[in-house]
């Protein structure tokens, strides 16, 4: 299993002072069970014990939030990953992480049916990634297309989209204090800050079946 790589001494007192500041935000918004639970795993890393230490498993939490981000990302690479995958860089617009995802996701979905109505073989393009602080770290399967015209495409709706190789690219944990709690509070994990597009041809090639006409044998 692949780890995350260790974290200088600065770098931990600098998350968990973050940590502190997220659980205050949410008591002063007056969501007590989290605090109490994000406060709860804060105490049990700095005075970790022998053995598997409890955890709060929430997305507010710097930790937990690495961990599952991880996760997602390793199950991301393996289904897209291959010859023909790209990572895309896109800068979200303005404003709180939580709501600008969903309008994102669903641009991002327009514009690659929009791009299929054109051009069949986007039809098999399927993207997936997750949303760090500012931007969104995606990986596109594009087969039967080239990375130049999948830039060209994007660089028209995107002007500051960056594609090139996966490489080891992870995407990073770090968000504000605003964000965190607010992914706290929408008790989902990282699913709000989760991107997922999948190929339309599955949903073709079902619905053709679904619609073709019954076998009568007499």
């Amino acid at each position: 299993m692949e780890r995350a790589p260790r974290s200088s001494g600065v770098t931990l007192s600098d998350a968990e002072r973050h940590q502190s500041e997220v659980i205050a935000a949410l008591l002063a918004s007056g969501h007590l069970n989290l605090a109490a639970r994000l406060a709860r795993c804060q105490h049990e890393r700095r005075h970790r014990q022998p053995g598997w230490p409890w955890r709060c498993h929430l997305a507010g939490c710097w930790a937990c939030r690495r961990a599952i981000m991880r996760r997602w990302w390793r199950g991301i690479r393996q289904w897209l990953g291959g010859p023909h995958t790209s990572l895309a860089a896109i800068r979200l617009s303005g404003g709180p992480v939580i709501a600008a995802v969903p309008k994102f996701r669903r641009g991002l979905r327009d514009f690659r049916d929009r791009a299929a109505r054109r051009h069949c073989p986007w039809r098999s393009v399927a993207m997936a990634g997750l949303v760090t602080e500012d931007r969104v770290l995606l990986l596109v399967k594009h087969g039967g297309i080239s990375r130049a015209m999948v830039w060209s495409a994007c660089e028209r709706r995107w002007p500051d989209v960056v594609l090139g190789d996966v490489g080891d690219a992870v995407p990073s944990p770090t968000m504000s204090v605003e964000n965190a709690a607010a992914l706290a509070r929408r008790h989902r994990g990282v699913e709000p800050v989760r991107v997922v597009i999948p190929a339309q041809r599955i949903a073709a090639a079902l619905l053709e079946h679904r619609d073709a006409p019954m076998t009568v044998t007499f």
